[in-house]
């Protein structure tokens, strides 16, 4: 068996793998689309080849994996919310989930805030003594 022929057979292991439904609508197109594209890496040389064939099997798997995840999280009614959530309310969760943190590692934070306490006041000193040394006014 020739590689042409095992990577077309691959290309259509992947399509087999898609949901249904992007299967009837793209798939003889995209089966085409992309062994022209194989064809066309495959000319330019073998890095070329290959890294396009990993990059289409990668790429049509994880696409299979996730429309299938997707469908079995939605028949069980899992999956994302179909809020419509600002974000200043996404900005406020984000602000309270830190701050549950911060209090669950007292020593943790006691250290980080300490941290920085010494760091802007550090700064602030370098800051004020540039400024006093090099750009203040001279006092005659």
């Amino acid at each position: 068996m020739s590689w042409s022929r095992i990577r077309e057979r691959s290309y259509r292991f992947v399509l087999a793998v898609q949901p249904e439904n992007v299967r009837l609508r793209y798939g003889e197109e995209w089966l085409a689309t992309a062994l022209e594209r194989d064809a066309d890496a495959w000319a330019r040389g073998l890095r070329h080849g290959w890294r396009h064939w990993v990059k289409e099997m990668g790429g049509g798997l994880a696409a299979a994996a996730r429309g299938r995840a997707g469908r079995r999280e939605r028949s069980r009614g899992f999956g994302p919310r179909k809020t419509r959530e600002g974000w200043m309310m996404r900005m406020t969760n984000d602000l309270r989930y830190g701050l549950r943190s911060l209090l669950r590692t007292p020593g943790f934070t006691f250290a980080a805030v300490a941290v920085l306490g010494v760091g802007i006041g550090a700064t602030t000193v370098m800051y004020s003594a540039v400024h006093a040394v090099l750009f203040a006014p001279l006092p005659f």
